[in-house]
């Protein structure tokens, strides 16, 4: 952000929730809700009626852009604002199941390429009938 906004580019980068150490333990319940975040952020760069972040900006002048996990909210964010013209993703999450299976990984401490396949495939139905 601090090189975007050193070549005049204004940058709002918001705190998706479940993400910065809050709302942890709800992350699984409403993920899927991510993109209001980002819709949220892109109306306050657009109206910025109370000249917040230094007045209105013309919708074809704001876009997002989004790394990881956070660029399947951008996504789907893409989707459902016709305004939105502008999307740059870097290493964005394009299958939730397949993101899901690695955080287990993680959460297994590498454990997860060890278990019986019928094991493997138990835990994630389980994991994934959270996440709908």
């Amino acid at each position: 952000a601090f090189f975007l906004r050193a070549m005049n580019v204004s940058v709002l980068a918001p705190n998706l929730r479940g993400h910065g150490g809050r709302g942890q333990e709800d992350f699984w319940a409403d993920w899927h809700q991510q993109s209001l975040d980002l819709l949220g952020a892109f109306d306050l760069a657009v109206d910025d009626q109370h000249g917040t972040l230094g007045g209105p900006l013309q919708s074809d002048k704001v876009g997002l852009m989004a790394f990881e996990f956070g660029g399947l909210a951008a996504q789907v964010a893409f989707t459902q604002e016709p305004r939105l013209q502008t999307l740059l993703l870097d290493g964005a999450v394009h299958d939730v199941a397949a993101m899901l299976e690695s955080m287990l990984d993680r959460r297994l401490l590498g454990q997860w390429a060890i278990l019986p396949s019928a094991l493997q495939n138990l835990v994630l139905q389980q994991a994934w009938s959270r996440c709908e």
